[in-house]
């Protein structure tokens, strides 16, 4: 029986674990095979090799994504909070969107098997659905940080609230250049050797250089909200925690390929082969090596908190936002591979903005909800939870400011019912009572402690 209950102790806690770990080896397996497509695409047992990973990369994606939104339904239902309701919604859109892209991935096997060729427009609608879904997510994300911030105006949610700004720009200029580019392709892609990554012109050209300032920017938003949450490691780690800043900054060296690329000439020349697929696994590794760095700061915070509960919603919220950057692959579909490596990649973005949304929000109105929580918090002097006592703060005062609006609007349509007379106070005047209420209750606390 002990053992027993180890085992599913074991299992509560690591699944999700293992399934993001597998997710995580696929994606990074098929990026790098996409870019070293021209090393793999020789023949037909290439081919071979190349449709089996495919359909390999799409069972997973079903498989995968079933099971983590078990897992999350599992943590959501558990909250049991009214201010969840929203979230049970985003649950079930990302649920019927997740399963009709594994429909449409699955209609693209096929293609590829029976007919060898698959369609553009297929490509293009999978991405759009998977992307769109993605930004949405982000979307909702976003909305709740800009509401924390204006709520308690403090550094840490501005500089979340911008870093998840920087990710929705980069998805948009993404999704704008790869379907723009994709539009004007032709309709069926059939089997063939290599790659045919076209040359961009004009308008192209300016979505290409979009995309890349763009993503430059989420990463470096990204990478500055992760040095907020980790600062505090500083003491602890020394001149190691520094390197260990700078190392995910090595990625961005492959975006500035124009300037890199010649340092390495002399190289290049000699063995040209050897020196691309190093060059490509290191860079795809690195942004690897970045998205993990940046999931850490949430994984962080979650290692010190003793709540179960509230240390897997941060869990889920890093895994996502490793995800997110993993599966920001869209542009690999540029090269018109056979199969199209990448696109499973790509479909796992909506699926990722999910967790990362689901995961924050969660632990938000968790903190929110939570007394002793909120004042083990306050107690801590610990940078990394400041986030955490920031965004429960803040989602605390939009729960009291709703309740309190509502009863007062109540109260005064009441009043005007029972006895005729209409209040003189507005509905903007009874927001501007709430606040005062809230901040002197605030005054109060601070007065006290």
């Amino acid at each position: 029986m002990i053992f027993a209950r180890r085992v599913l102790n074991f299992s509560s806690r690591s699944n999700m674990l293992i399934l993001i770990i597998i997710t995580v080896i696929t994606l990074v397996l098929e990026t790098i095979i996409a870019r070293l497509y021209t090393f793999f695409s020789s023949g037909p047992e290439a081919l071979q090799l190349n449709l089996l990973l495919f359909a390999a990369g799409i069972f997973i994606f079903s498989g995968v994504h079933v099971l983590i939104f078990l897992d999350v339904k599992k943590r959501i239902d558990a909250l049991s909070l009214s201010q969840s309701k929203r979230l049970r919604l985003t649950f079930f859109s990302a649920t019927i969107i997740q399963s009709i892209l594994s429909l449409l991935l699955f209609v693209v096997l096929f293609q590829t098997l029976l007919a060898k060729s698959y369609s553009t427009n297929l490509i293009i609608t999978t991405v759009c659905i998977s992307y769109l879904a993605g930004m949405v997510n982000l979307s909702i994300l976003l909305e709740r940080f800009i509401r924390w911030f204006v709520n308690i105006r403090r550094f840490i949610p501005l500089v979340f609230t911008l870093s998840t700004f920087g990710i929705i720009i980069n998805t948009v200029f993404t999704l704008i250049f790869v379907v723009n580019v994709l539009s004007t392709q032709p309709a069926n892609i059939a089997w063939h050797q290599g790659s045919m990554i076209p040359n961009f012109f004009g308008l192209n050209s300016i979505f290409e250089k979009m995309y890349s300032a763009s993503y430059i920017i989420s990463y470096l938003l990204a990478w500055l909200a992760s040095i907020t949450v980790l600062h505090n490691y500083e003491s602890r780690l020394g001149k190691k925690f520094w390197f260990l800043i700078f190392l995910p900054l090595l990625y961005l060296l492959g975006e500035l390929q124009p300037m890199i690329l010649p340092l390495f000439d002399e190289v290049r020349s000699q063995d040209p082969s050897t020196f691309i697929i190093i060059y490509t696994m290191f860079f795809s590794l690195a942004k690897l090596t970045g998205a993990i760095f940046f999931g850490i700061g949430l994984w962080a915070i979650g290692k010190r908190i003793n709540n179960e509960s509230l240390k897997s919603f941060l869990s889920i919220s890093g895994y996502g936002l490793i995800l997110v950057f993993v599966s920001n692959q869209a542009i690999l579909l540029l090269g018109y591979l056979f199969p199209p490596l990448g696109l499973t990649t790509a479909c796992f973005l909506g699926l990722a903005s999910f967790l990362l949304l689901a995961g924050t929000y969660s632990a938000a109105l968790y903190v929110a909800n939570d007394k002793d929580i909120r004042k083990s918090i306050r107690r801590s002097v610990e940078q990394e939870f400041k986030l955490l006592d920031n965004i429960g703060e803040a989602e605390m005062h939009i729960a009291i400011r709703k309740k309190v609006f509502s009863k007062m609007k109540d109260l005064t349509l009441k009043l005007k019912e029972e006895t005729g007379i209409e209040s003189s106070l507005t509905l903007d005047e009874i927001k501007d009572y709430t606040t005062l209420a809230i901040e002197e209750v605030k005054r109060n606390k601070m007065l006290k402690s």
